[in-house]
């Protein structure tokens, strides 16, 4: 039995052509064989980024840059919000708690998820120390650990980039995929940290169905970035909560012009509710980008809900039902909804 350099010396193979072999070794290791390979449907759960610094900007921003970073990923099936908070309700816990480990793997445990995401953020000397882990949800082990540090707190958004590149490097997806879906965080949200942090707040608050507080730190995120697209739309829909509707329309008209610089998830999602039935009716198009949501991201139960939702605005009722059946097979969450429209459909 001859080893791969015995068989090189034995044919006097040049050195050349030995090295060219072994760079496409390595390539087709780093393409093809991830470190923890999963499949494309298998669930993740994805934690709170710890602060373990004194800084509350970095609070709750950073928790929602890593999701908002993830989600860009076709590949990763990520657990849905509304599936952690129907698991906190069913462990009697609030729907503000904190997603920390231990919290984290026992929602894993009941959803059936094998793996969890977080991650912290610390402070040594003049550096900030960001950390990602990729925890085994049975053991509560880490089984993979990066860390990126950064001299400037201008760079954190950038880190965490690096952090979720990583990770789904780790997880099984194609370096090709990755370039292909990654923006920059700060492009696709805020480089005002300030900003993200006021705009996190506010997601927390509307989930709680405190819509006041909710635009109150939005509004502030806003007048921190004007550019901040995702804020702006947040902030337009939780004024037609409250009843604002002349602020909502004003803040509506902002989001076209800005539209291209969110993720492509992001953007078919918003799009799908610009031109939907609570502000431009223009049915049509709510359904052009609900159909891009699905084509893209075919295992995202909300998506499906829409598309069905959307496509009987349309009239299109063969493909309502179809849909809706569809989201009601992800989760039996959307049957309330879904059936009404299959009936109506009907």
């Amino acid at each position: 039995r001859y080893t791969l350099f015995r068989l090189f010396q034995k044919y006097r193979i040049p050195a050349a052509i030995v090295g060219f072999f072994l760079v496409v070794l390595v390539i087709i290791k780093i393409y093809f064989f991830p470190s923890i390979p999963t499949e494309r449907t298998d669930p993740i759960i994805i934690g709170e980024f710890e602060n373990f610094t004194s800084e509350s900007v970095f609070d709750n921003s950073l928790t929602n840059g890593l999701q908002i970073s993830l989600r860009q990923s076709d590949y990763l099936n990520i657990l849905p919000t509304y599936k952690i908070q129907q698991s906190l309700r069913r462990m009697q816990l609030p729907d503000g708690q904190r997603l920390d480990k231990e919290t984290v793997l026992a929602i894993a445990e009941r959803e059936n998820i094998s793996m969890a995401i977080t991650g912290s953020i610390d402070r040594l000397g003049a550096l900030y120390i960001l950390t990602g882990n990729i925890i085994e949800v049975t053991s509560g082990d880490i089984i993979k650990q990066h860390q990126v540090s950064v001299q400037k707190i201008e760079e954190i958004l950038e880190g965490i980039d690096q952090l979720v590149k990583w990770i789904r490097k780790e997880i099984g997806e194609s370096n090709r995929l990755i370039n292909r879906t990654s923006k920059p965080l700060p492009q696709v949200t805020t480089s005002s940290l300030e900003a993200l942090e006021l705009y996190s707040q506010g997601i927390d608050f509307a989930r709680l169905g405190m819509y006041a507080e909710a635009v109150e730190v939005v509004e502030k995120a806003v007048e921190l970035d004007s550019t901040f697209v995702m804020a702006i739309h947040s902030l337009s829909y939780n004024l037609k909560r409250v009843g604002n509707h002349r602020k909502a329309i004003y803040y509506h008209n902002k989001i076209l012009p800005l539209i291209d610089r969110v993720t492509e998830k992001e953007k078919y999602s918003i799009l799908r509710m610009y031109y939907g039935p609570e502000f431009e009716r223009d049915y049509d198009k709510a359904y052009y980008y609900a159909r891009k949501l699905v084509e893209n991201y075919p295992e995202d139960g909300v998506a499906l809900a829409n598309m069905g939702h959307l496509a009987m605005y349309t009239g299109d009722y063969e493909t309502a039902i179809e849909y809706s059946h569809r989201a009601i097979e992800i989760d039996t969450i959307f049957q309330s909804t879904c059936y009404n429209n299959i009936g109506f459909s009907y």
